[in-house]
């Protein structure tokens, strides 16, 4: 994904919580992720909620994964103004 908005810049994204475990000397049973995708106006939503469910697919056809994901707060990206913020 290499398509850069001339104000946004590129599309980001962050893993900002990580819960897992129950004490520090084992493997968890479980972990959930949680993180942001700052989308952009040339890759909507759907674009990026289609290589997401892909890539689940895809890693849960293996044995041994069992991954899911949820989509919270799915807003559609809004162009920017590059003259916000400019002194008049």
């Amino acid at each position: 994904m290499d398509k850069k908005d001339p104000v946004l810049g590129k599309l980001t994204s962050l893993i900002t919580l990580i819960k897992g475990g129950e004490q520090i000397n084992s493997v968890p049973s479980q972990a959930e992720l949680s993180g942001n995708i700052r989308t952009i106006p040339g890759y909507t939503n759907q674009v990026i909620f289609d290589v997401i469910d892909g890539l689940i697919a895809e890693l849960n056809a293996k044995p041994g994964y069992q991954l899911s994901v949820d989509y919270i707060y799915p807003e559609e990206p809004m162009p920017g103004d590059a003259q916000s913020g400019a002194p008049p």
